[in-house]
């Protein structure tokens, strides 16, 4: 989350550049690159890509607040989460309270806060709208003859929706098992413009699968060589419960051991395994697709 002065961070990263680092050819210090917009493949920088221009500002924050908050705040658990990374990558047992709740806020941010989560958002926003404002019938009628429309600002929607989302997504990260894969085959974890994927058996991509449900797992590469997944417990205790169901939301503040989480590691997966998960990562990306070699990508 690039700053362009110590005050005004203005051009804001939606995945941190320092995350991007870790995907980088060593040879050439270069991210390969897949856009799909463009339909082109290129090699860039970390810096380069996947940030937009005052991404984060609130331009409507009263006067006397900052509209830079968001992007500060995000900023100072960025560097959290590099610290984070760097253990889970090295099986480290030795983390804080504090370092899982704020790492959790990062992965609820790479998963609600990137421009794939914030076009279905607006979508969300404008349906729900519209559901209301048919309830009358005098606005129905002139939303049907062109009279009114509805419109829905993109970034306050996205904003809005990361707030409602948060807490219940830190609940359901927080209580999952967390579970660090490696591989030391050839073929390497790839990492898109929406880096934290949700996936399901029962929904499978380019359907997204809701993070309450029992059988959705949570994928994050860390490296090319790391993968971080979360699972429900109550569906690894039963694997008989169908993946669909949808399991309790509690508040945070209901949590016991908040920030205790269940950490293993030591699981070594194959070429097949990295090649099918980032099927499921490309499938689930937006526009950009990084990875350390072009074959990785190119197979997909």
């Amino acid at each position: 989350m690039e700053r362009t002065c110590k005050n005004r961070p203005e051009r804001n990263h939606f995945v941190p550049a320092s995350y991007l680092q870790r995907f980088v050819n060593p040879e050439s210090g270069m991210l390969v690159v897949y856009d799909s917009e463009k339909k082109e493949w290129r090699n860039q920088r970390p810096d380069e890509i996947m940030f937009v221009r005052n991404y984060n500002r609130q331009e409507w924050a009263p006067k006397g607040a900052d509209p830079y908050i968001l992007e500060k705040t995000l900023s100072n658990l960025e560097s959290n989460a590099k610290q984070v990374i760097d253990k889970l990558i090295n099986r480290s047992s030795e983390f804080t309270q504090d370092e899982i709740i704020n790492f959790a806020v990062i992965l609820s941010h790479l998963r609600m806060g990137v421009p794939r989560q914030a076009k279905m958002a607006k979508v969300v926003y404008e349906q729900l709208i519209s559901d209301i404002v048919l309830q009358n019938a005098d606005i129905a009628k002139k939303l049907r003859e062109g009279k009114f429309k509805i419109a829905v600002k993109a970034k306050e929607s996205r904003i809005n929706f990361m707030r409602q989302a948060l807490g219940p997504h830190m609940y359901f990260i927080l209580k999952m098992n967390w579970e660090v894969i490696y591989t030391s085959q050839l073929a390497k974890f790839i990492t898109t413009d929406s880096p934290v994927t949700y996936y399901n058996v029962k929904i499978p991509p380019p359907y997204e699968a809701g993070i309450a449900l029992a059988g959705t797992i949570i994928l994050f590469p860390l490296s090319p060589t790391h993968l971080l997944t979360l699972r429900h417990a109550e569906y690894e205790a039963n694997s008989q419960i169908d993946p669909l169901t949808k399991l309790e939301l509690k508040q945070l503040d209901e949590m016991e051991d908040e920030g205790n989480t269940s950490i293993q590691y030591g699981i070594e997966r194959d070429g097949e395994f990295v090649k099918s998960t980032n099927q499921i990562l490309f499938m689930q990306s937006d526009r950009y697709v990084v990875g350390m070699n072009a074959l990785d990508l190119q197979i997909l």
